[in-house]
Order: structure tokens, then sequence, then C-alpha cells
């Protein structure tokens, strides 16, 4: 966020961690049959997990949720057996997902998200993904 910028709205989003995590080293050995249908199921799921920490959304025509810049903190807590990827390839791997906020009205365009801090909790290996949204009020 910027030095004075007052902070608007909030939202805590919590979701699967979602496998195979859709790098660039993911997808130079993924057919793109497979890839496109990763990224579809990925962006579809990421929209629900939205809708579900936005129950004030209106189901038809929803106006967005964040309406200036939102800045994306993200948390991972991987699975057990899991190793870390580094975080270059966790926000490759976070463009369908904020696709999916875009399409399930948490903004109007995904050119609103800015990346913020990525931290990996290794003592909870859940396999949870948790993406702190927070808005710089106009």
């Amino acid at each position: 966020m910027s030095g004075n910028a007052t902070v608007g709205r909030a939202l805590v989003v919590r979701m699967v961690l979602p496998l195979p995590l859709l790098s660039i080293n993911a997808r130079r050995v993924m057919h793109w049959r497979t890839q496109a249908r990763h990224t579809r199921i990925q962006r579809e799921a990421a929209g629900w997990y939205g809708k579900l920490a936005t129950p004030e959304l209106p189901a038809v025509n929803p106006s967005p949720y964040f309406t200036g810049r939102v800045r994306v903190d993200v948390e991972v807590r991987p699975y057990p057996a899991q190793q870390r990827p580094d975080d270059t390839a966790l926000w490759e791997a976070a463009k369908p997902w904020l696709d999916g906020f875009e399409d399930c009205g948490l903004v109007a365009d995904d050119k609103q998200f800015v990346v913020g801090a990525l931290t990996w909790d290794k003592t909870r290996r859940s396999g949870e993904i948790m993406f702190m949204l927070t808005e710089d009020a106009p």
C-alpha cells in the first residue's frame, strides 16, 4: 500500500490449495488440453470460494465488492508431503484464482489486484491457501 493511503474494505478468502500448481514449469510438461481443463476448474473453484466469502454479493449483476486497488497477501499452508515451490511459481499459478475472483464479482477487472506479501506456514500443513484482500480507499 502507498504511504498515506487509508484502508477500505478487507476480505479473507480461504480455499483448498489446488494441485497441480499451474506455473510455467508445470505448463511445459502438460498437454495444452489438460492445462486448459485444470485452469478452468481452478478458476471456477476460486469464484465459488470468493462467493462463499462474501454472502452479501447479490446473485444477479453484482456491483464489484472492491472498487479501488486491492492488495493481495497470500498465506500458503502446503500439503504434508508437498515441497515448497519458489514464490514466483506460486504467483504465476495464482492467475486463474484471481480471474475467478473477478468472475464472482469481487473486482470489476483483475488489473485492480496488486501483489502483496507471500508467506508459507509449514507448521500447519493442511493444503490450504488464504488470500487477504485489502482495498486502498479512494
